[in-house]
């Protein structure tokens, strides 16, 4: 009589054992597929008596990583030698077992190095599964998105879940097209291929509704069985049958007197440059001033034919259009309230320093870090912009980082210092000397679990914090590497900065990262007012894309103010670029 012993797990096994267990005839090994997976695939194959004691072991490890139990499922693992496992599919749930323990202590490469060892082919279909969903995990978690794609696809042609295929296609949608067309390029399986042509194809041709159709339909004809061959992804759909706002006339409402004239000139100086530049000659651009009345400017607006509205600039402005309007003609409103209005023809762009930061988060997560401290001035402004990294930080790691705020100029010194523990350093330096004598000599030590510093500061201020930050590292410990935001950007003189900057890293739209003629015209001016300009220029030049941007979000734009998109509520999306203060220059990553 025949006993079955079933363990769960992502290998899941039932064993078969025959007669008396001191036999040496070989044992039959039924493998079967986990409660997560819908079919089972059958296949018998012969062990040893030996294997199926390990395969037992096995089984105790995976309960043990399920249950939380880390080191203990470690410590069983380590007295299981693969070396003496002569069925493949053990082998393989060793390495996948031991590959599982290093993701969760975050080791990535690790892992990925003993998932990439196992062979496939000596696996049952669900057996392959598992490992391909492992493999993707761990390239999510190394941010490599096009590797992670190819492990979803093998898994997608093992088990047909219109879940995979959804996750396979947002994967890809951060993608660029270069990026993409890169891949394709290099890759030699067909099916592969196949979604990252899609993908390109709806971001080549987004802005092109008909051209996009011609290559979507050309695809089509190339990949008969593909998942996608008769119901495109959402975005691309959406895409092709979208209407392109086609404006002849554009009304622009902005605080043109008042306080913030200075504000709303250097964003109609923006829209002005872009269009004497582009000869754009098609189309009629009037200013409204928005300053005291902007519910008066939108009625004259509508009176005079306008097509497009960009504007207002100012939050109580846009307020006041919102609370007034259930439906408006389109508009390109250049802020980001507190409540948006929900209306498929506006759009939100704002410079918001907030947004910047929760970027921020998403970029040292993107490079490993584990424990970033921030330094921040403590006016209300920057206490936002630090709430922001860490609402985002704690979304992604379930920490936030440890923040220090200071009040003024000659708090400085001591909050770096004690931010990065010299000060109890230097305490316990003396308590030494007080004890021993003041001859012995020491180097005060700082702290070295900090992996990154993100300085939230204005532009008049790095110039102090920077270099009291590195005179307080001590020389036992390695560099930290110092990023800040774009507050931060001090105006150059005739192109060269501080050297006192050199070395730190910052966020801030291209087109102030680089020089270019038209820059030195307004040499002058502020980069607050600057950014002001850049997105009067941008403004402009999205009209004809927002409607193709919302509809494929994955349509990206690279613009003066950054790398923009748009997202389904029609907030558009900024993603700005990192440069590098070096030797009174500013080079861009």
């Amino acid at each position: 009589m025949k006993k079955k012993f079933t363990y769960i797990g992502l290998f899941l096994w039932i064993i078969a054992l025959s007669g008396c267990s001191h036999t040496s005839a070989p044992i039959h090994i039924k493998h079967m597929s986990s409660p997560d997976r819908s079919e089972a695939f059958d296949l018998s194959e012969q062990i040893t008596p030996q294997d199926a004691a390990y395969q037992m072991r096995l089984t105790e490890v995976e309960k043990y990583l399920k249950s939380g139990q880390l080191s203990t499922a470690e410590n069983l693992l380590a007295n299981i030698p693969i070396s003496e496992l002569k069925s493949a599919a053990l082998q393989a749930q060793h390495r996948y077992l031991q590959a599982q323990t290093f993701k969760q202590r975050h080791q990535w490469r690790n892992a990925l190095t003993l998932v990439m060892r196992i062979n496939l082919k000596n696996l049952n279909p669900n057996q392959q599964a598992a490992i391909l969903q492992l493999q993707a995990e761990l390239y999510s978690a190394m941010n490599r998105p096009i590797a992670k794609v190819y492990a979803l696809t093998k898994l997608s042609q093992l088990e047909n879940k219109t879940e995979l295929y959804r996750e396979i296609w947002y994967t890809l949608q951060p993608l660029d097209a270069p990026l993409l067309k890169a891949a394709i390029n290099k890759s030699n399986d067909t099916y592969f291929k196949a979604w990252l042509e899609l993908s390109y194809i709806g971001k080549r041709y987004a802005d092109s509704p008909t051209t996009l159709k011609k290559y979507v339909k050309a695809w089509q004809n190339k990949h008969p069985n593909h998942p996608h061959h008769n119901a495109l992804p959402d975005d691309i759909e959406r895409t092709i049958n979208v209407r392109i706002y086609n404006p002849k006339k554009i009304a622009v409402l902005l605080p043109l007197s008042g306080k913030a004239a200075k504000h709303g000139k250097a964003v109609r100086d923006g829209i002005i440059a872009n269009v004497i530049q582009k000869r754009r000659k098609k189309i009629e651009v009037q200013f409204y001033n928005a300053d005291n009345n902007a519910e008066k400017a939108y009625q004259k607006a509508l009176h005079d034919g306008s097509e497009f509205i960009i504007g207002p600039l100012l939050k109580e402005s846009i307020e006041q259009l919102s609370s007034n309007h259930n439906k408006m003609i389109p508009q390109l409103v250049l802020n980001h309230p507190d409540y948006m209005i929900s209306d498929p023809d506006r759009y939100y762009f704002s410079l918001s320093p907030s947004a910047e930061s929760r970027q921020t988060a998403d970029y040292f997560n993107q490079l490993g870090l584990k424990n970033p401290l921030i330094i921040a001035s403590s006016h209300s402004s920057n206490q936002k912009i630090a709430q922001g990294f860490n609402e985002q930080w704690l979304a992604l790691t379930g920490n936030e980082a440890y923040t220090q705020f200071y009040n003024n100029n000659k708090e400085i010194k001591t909050v770096v210092q004690d931010a990065l523990s010299v000060i109890d350093s230097k305490k316990r330096i003396q308590q030494v000397r007080n004890t021993y004598g003041s001859e012995i000599k020491a180097d005060f030590r700082s702290r070295k679990d900090i992996d990154a510093m993100y300085l939230i500061t204005f532009h008049n201020e790095i110039k102090l914090l920077k270099p009291f930050i590195d005179v307080n590292i001590s020389v036992f410990s390695n560099p930290i590497p110092l990023y800040t935001n774009s507050r931060s950007h001090v105006i150059s003189r005739k192109g060269i900065y501080p050297s006192e900057l050199n070395g730190l890293m910052i966020n801030d739209m291209p087109w102030l990262l680089k020089t270019t003629a038209e820059q030195q015209l307004i040499e002058a001016w502020p980069h607050q007012f600057k950014r002001l300009y850049a997105m009067g220029y941008d403004s402009i030049d999205l009209i004809e894309k927002l409607a193709q941007m919302k509809a494929s979000q994955s349509y990206q734009v690279n613009a003066r103010t950054g790398l923009l998109s748009v997202d389904h509520t029609g907030v558009i999306k900024r993603q700005q670029n990192w440069a590098t203060f070096y030797r009174g220059k500013i080079r861009i990553k």
